[in-house]
């Protein structure tokens, strides 16, 4: 072949490799050089992940050349706003380059706590707004007297003797509605003046208490208020297996619209569609006379962002995105109010809301809407609600049947009961000595088939509590008496009640229900639990611990919510059981 020949042909090669092998060089055009790592509030995380798409798929050129890739996750701001001032040792995750936390509040708390993880400006630009209000059913609300009457915070959140009307609400040390929620009632307390000495009178203190001691609060890491929003939507779909004693929720104004609009997951399609679904009851959103919190949702750039210029350019931009009209409109279609407080239409049209809550009123004739406190004081408030809390009184029921003597894992030659006794040892240093705590063992010999270790009573050091955790003792001759020990343990916590303690039984189990003597059944346990006196709540919190116990987790589901506590948590090794041991500790004693 002549040299004159080869070169069309060459020519030719290579117009078919560019024609041909366009699409390609297309698909493999490389990925954006700069990673932005986002955390987000958990109320909002599904639609910042969604919207982190959409910045993704528009490849926007950075003010210095390239484009980002945005990586968003989800966590409660207390949660990480704790793991920022820790320097995010020990936690999973990458971490953040911007915070998108629910309130501004979080990062003054962090740059009190921490100063070098907080960034230097103390403004932010707001992505959104929502106030925090109590959401109640209709009619119960009706039955109260809305729309027509207003109502204070102690108004709402009092206990009513001889009513069942309990009010749930997240942990103020890690979420955000629940914080905002105690410092407006220390506002209510001293009248609009928060200051480290108001906090100290007894007047105050006596107030707070008092509006403390119906509040029944969800903050534990499985059971945050989103699932108790879920399962109250269950109950109001008849699809519920929990029959939960809440009367209202304390939380963001913007999750009663996803509520009202069977959206919980804040499904991006379905919030562009605008067609939505109704739940049978709504909920309508009492805002206390005597002032709440406006959360601001700010876009905190954080200092690891500012140490790479690249990296602070994708922050900007992502800002801007998220800022920008569309963004904005979905926000709002979310339930979300606008950095000036206006609510959207797709709100206003479900639910009944003022449409601007930058309106500020004296409580009677508009939102009051108070100021954040400083940190300090935001701190002096935390520390003085622990003084007030209600004490603990918990009976720990545990499985001493066969199978707990098996190891806890696979690879292990720990066994699950020695797994459960760490876990319950270790659970118990979240306690204050003077909350009272008992120890039953339940198995399958005698009658009744188990053994109360120690009586309910005060911890003190705990030594006597661990001396009696050493007794559990596993044997293959030992079934699984699950259903008459719950019953027997919640009639004794509901017999020794004691007002001003929190009182709740939590039970760990790595079987199912096998013991037939008494032919007690699951539908028994369930009515009885339900029929108890409402007027000495006793919450079941249940353990499912190992592979063998799944087969058991939908009876455990029924027993936990026919008594309010929500789902029962999942512990399928040694590490888990310790977790969720401690979280439910935690749980049971923040009232």
């Amino acid at each position: 072949m002549s040299r004159r020949t080869m070169i069309p042909i060459a020519a030719v090669a290579i117009l078919l490799l560019v024609v041909l092998g366009g699409y390609k060089l297309i698909e493999k055009d490389p990925a954006c050089a700069v990673t932005l790592h986002v955390t987000s509030s958990t109320e909002k995380d599904e639609l910042v992940a969604s919207l982190a798409k959409d910045y993704n798929a528009a490849r926007r050129e950075l003010r210095g050349g390239g484009c980002a890739r945005v990586e968003a996750a989800g966590e409660t701001s207390g949660r990480t706003k704790s793991a920022l001032a820790e320097h995010w040792k020990g936690h999973k995750g990458s971490r953040p380059d911007v915070w998108l936390p629910s309130s501004s509040m979080w990062v003054d708390l962090l740059r009190q706590e921490e100063p070098d993880e907080a960034p230097a400006t103390t403004r932010w630009a707001s992505i959104a707004q929502s106030p925090v209000v109590v959401a109640v059913p209709r009619d119960l609300a009706a039955g109260l007297g809305w729309p027509a009457k207003r109502f204070s915070w102690a108004q709402l959140l009092e206990p009513r003797p001889g009513r069942s009307f309990y009010v749930g609400r997240e942990d103020p040390r890690t979420s955000t509605s629940g914080l905002a929620s105690t410092i407006a009632a220390y506002y209510a307390a001293t009248s609009g003046e928060l200051d480290a000495a108001k906090l100290e009178e007894p007047a105050v203190q006596a107030y707070v208490r008092r509006v403390e001691a119906n509040v029944v609060q969800r903050g534990f890491v499985q059971d945050d208020i989103m699932n108790l929003l879920r399962d109250q939507l269950g109950i109001d779909q008849g699809q519920a297996s929990t029959d939960a004693p809440i009367s209202a929720i304390v939380l963001q104004e913007q999750l009663i619209h996803l509520y009202n609009t069977m959206n919980l997951e804040a499904d991006p399609q379905r919030l562009r569609s605008g067609v939505h679904e109704s739940p049978n009851q709504p909920l309508v959103p009492i805002y206390p006379t005597d002032g709440t919190m406006m959360l601001d949702h700010p876009y905190v750039v954080l200092p690891s962002a500012e140490e790479d210029g690249a990296v602070r350019d994708a922050a900007d931009d992502f800002r801007a995105f998220l800022r920008a009209d569309p963004a904005r409109k979905l926000f709002l279609a979310a339930g979300f109010r606008d950095a000036d407080g206006r609510a959207g239409q797709a709100m206003t049209a479900v639910t009944p809301v003022p449409a601007n809550a930058r309106q500020v009123g004296d409580g009677r004739t508009g939102l009051l809407i108070r100021d954040s406190p400083d940190a300090a004081t935001i701190q002096a408030v935390l520390a003085n609600r622990e003084g007030l809390k209600k004490r603990a009184q918990l009976l720990m029921v545990m499985d001493e049947s066969g199978t707990m003597d098996r190891p806890a894992a696979s690879g292990t030659e720990v066994t699950r009961g020695r797994a459960a006794q760490d876990a319950a040892a270790n659970s118990v240093q979240l306690l204050d000595p003077r909350d009272r705590v008992g120890l039953w063992f339940f198995h399958s010999l005698g009658n009744p088939p188990r053994t109360e270790k120690l009586p309910v009573t005060e911890l003190g050091d705990d030594d006597g509590f661990r001396v009696a955790l050493r007794d559990l003792k596993p044997t293959k001759d030992k079934d699984t008496a699950l259903y008459v020990s719950v019953r027997d343990a919640h009639r004794r916590m509901v017999r020794d009640y004691r007002p001003d303690s929190i009182n709740a039984v939590i039970v760990l189990t790595d079987g199912v229900n096998d013991y037939d003597k008494s032919r007690y059944s699951l539908d028994q346990l369930v009515r009885d639990l339900k029929a108890s006196d409402r007027t000495r709540p006793v919450r079941v919190y249940c353990i499912a611990f190992g592979e063998t116990a799944a087969g058991g987790k939908a009876a455990l589901d029924r027993i936990s919510g026919a008594t309010g506590a929500g789902r029962a948590r999942d512990a399928l090794d040694p590490a888990a059981v310790e977790k969720v041991f401690g979280d439910i500790v935690r749980d049971a004693t923040k009232g």
